[in-house]
């Protein structure tokens, strides 16, 4: 489950983002930090569903953007269309 927040940064807005004890201020229309911000999030991805997919474990992508619940018939419809070929 993510954020569209956690996917790619808003353009152009000084953003604060705190660890609980720390805080800093960043630019997101800096382009290199959108590019990189955008690369590890699908790097992430990308090496959890490899990681899950060695012991079969299935995968639903979730985003808070649309319905939880639109988004899980959609993959079990793309789940079953593949079961049947």
């Amino acid at each position: 489950m993510h954020d569209a927040l956690e996917k790619e940064l808003p353009p152009q807005q000084r953003l604060v983002v705190s660890d609980g004890f720390n805080q800093i201020a960043v630019d997101s229309g800096h382009k290199g930090l959108q590019q990189d911000f955008q690369s590890d999030f699908a790097s992430n991805i990308s090496y959890l569903q490899s990681e899950l997919k060695k012991y079969a474990v299935p995968v639903i992508e979730i985003n808070t953007d649309v319905p939880v619940v639109d988004q899980i018939l959609l993959s079990i419809g793309q789940a079953r269309k593949r079961g049947s070929k």
